[in-house]
């Protein structure tokens, strides 16, 4: 038999809505009866930010005091998490840890090991030793010198004290600090190029001299770069106060094939600064060969220098040609008038020959009319020069240099030899003056009658004192040796004992 509720539909719904009233109280209280308890946060304490001089642009010193009297249980710190704002601009990354101190009544002075970046404008300062935070009313305070902020304007700040087991969070504090507009103008680097290496030989650095200067009036630190477009570049790290100024050479490496004219680019963040700069090609050796007609002495001799431009590797324009006989062989070069000189070759045509020179004994330079390419792919550049007297036979050494018309560098060079015999006279050396040789006049092998005109005079010796050092006199000092000494060259003494044979002879 079914029992059936014989009270009203409202009297029912009463009942219901009081009995679950009743549950729900009895499951609230048995929770809370069983042992759930609430967690405790982290205990905020006071936190006062100052900063010095607080200005935007420059370097500035945050004291962050933190009063600990609200922390009630003692906690073990080892890191403090330090939050500048990230919209002040504060590159906490950019901050030693020799800028950091941390001092309390209770904790000491711990030394700080490491600074780390967690993010943007938040520095985690890590002390050498945990240290207990529960000061009882004292002040824990936090030093940071050298911050530069970059923005300016109000802005919040705040410390956490991290737990040296979990790494939780047991006690904070908050505030704000103020940024004023930067009385200093920010650091800016100039650049100005003062002195270059150029022009340079291919293989042979390119440097350049730049003065950094710092027109700012904060010291900043700055990679300065040079680029020489096509050859490469280099780089140095400066590091300048504000006003401060500093040269710096930086340079880069050329090779062979690498002439020609660059853009030099010295450049700081700031500015930059340009010039031109030149490589220039190296000096090539080339097969030289030399001959002589007839190759005799006491003769007029001419000479052909064949000189193979195959090796040049760059243009270069030339306009003397430096030709040396070798001083031991006796010519005369300043005797070499120009007409007896000539210039050819397949690509430089025959141009004139302005005026010869003597740069030193036994050396001829030859100055072109006009200028012509070394370039001549597997051409000659021929130098003929007739008419030239060597005062020695044997074997002597020659070599012709190219200099280019704007330095007056050697661009190429050649070396041969050749040989002179001794002349069908074969008794005596070659004329010392005019076109007359000496003449032994008694047959003693002495050759006192200097000027060739069968005459023994004071004229003689007059001409072979101005002459005793010629190369015609020194190579053959043995006809010379007038004064009987065992010597190889001519001497004051041999100017002297002739002349004593002059006044023996009138």
């Amino acid at each position: 038999m079914v029992r059936t509720d014989q009270r009203s539909i409202p009297e029912r719904i009463g009942a219901v809505t009081v009995t679950a009233v009743l549950l729900l109280s009895v499951v609230s209280f048995g929770g809370l009866s069983g042992g759930i308890a609430a967690q405790e946060g982290p205990a905020e304490g006071p936190l006062t930010t100052d900063v010095q001089p607080g200005d935007a642009g420059v370097e500035n010193d945050f004291t962050f005091a933190f009063n600990a009297s609200e922390i009630s249980d003692e906690r073990s710190v080892l890191d403090i998490r330090i939050n500048f704002s990230e919209v002040s601009g504060v590159d906490a990354s950019a901050i030693a840890e020799d800028d950091v101190t941390i001092e309390g009544e209770d904790t000491g002075t711990p030394s700080v090991d490491a600074t780390a970046e967690a993010a943007p404008g938040v520095l985690v300062v890590t002390s050498s030793d945990t240290f207990t935070l529960d000061n009882e009313g004292g002040v824990l305070t936090v030093n940071v010198s050298g911050v530069e902020v970059s923005n300016e304007g109000t802005f919040d700040s705040e410390v956490e004290f991290l737990d040296d087991e979990e790494g939780d969070v047991i006690a904070f504090g908050s505030d704000q600090y103020e940024i004023g507009e930067g009385s200093q103008n920010p650091a800016a680097f100039d650049v100005q190029i003062t002195d270059t290496n150029s022009p340079v030989t291919a293989g042979e650095p390119v440097t350049v001299d730049a003065e950094i200067q710092n027109t700012g009036d904060v010291s900043a630190t700055q990679t300065i770069d040079l680029t020489v477009d096509g050859l490469g570049s280099d780089d140095v790290t400066v590091s300048l106060d504000g006003g401060q100024s500093t040269t710096e050479t930086l340079s880069v490496e050329t090779a062979e094939g690498d002439a020609g004219t660059y853009t030099a680019t010295v450049a700081s963040v700031d500015a930059s600064a340009s010039t031109t700069v030149e490589v220039q090609a190296g000096t090539t050796e080339g097969p030289l060969t030399t001959e002589v007609s007839p190759g005799e002495t006491g003769v007029e001799n001419t000479f052909t220098f064949a000189f193979n431009a195959s090796e040049i590797s760059d243009e270069r324009s030339v306009l003397d040609i430096r030709i040396d006989f070798d001083e031991a062989s006796g010519v005369d070069a300043a005797a070499i008038p120009e007409d007896d000189v000539t210039i050819e070759g397949e690509s430089t045509g025959t141009p004139g020959v302005d005026a010869t020179a003597e740069a030193e004994s036994g050396v001829l330079v030859v100055t072109s009319s006009d200028t012509f390419t070394l370039d001549n792919e597997d051409g000659l550049v021929t130098v003929t020069i007739s008419g030239v007297e060597v005062g020695a036979d044997g074997s002597f050494a020659s070599e012709i240099e190219f200099l280019d018309d704007e330095e007056g560098d050697v661009i190429a060079f050649g070396t041969d030899g050749y040989p002179i015999d001794e002349g069908e006279s074969g008794d005596g050396p070659p004329p010392v003056v005019g076109d007359d040789p000496p003449q032994d006049l008694n047959g003693d092998g002495l050759y006192r009658d200097i000027d060739g005109d069968d005459e023994f005079t004071i004229g003689d010796v007059q001409l072979f004192f101005r002459n005793r050092n010629s190369a015609v006199v020194q190579s053959n000092a043995a006809a010379f040796n007038f004064d009987s000494e065992a010597t190889v060259e001519v001497t004051i003494s041999d100017v002297q004992a002739l002349f004593l044979d002059s006044l023996d002879s009138e």
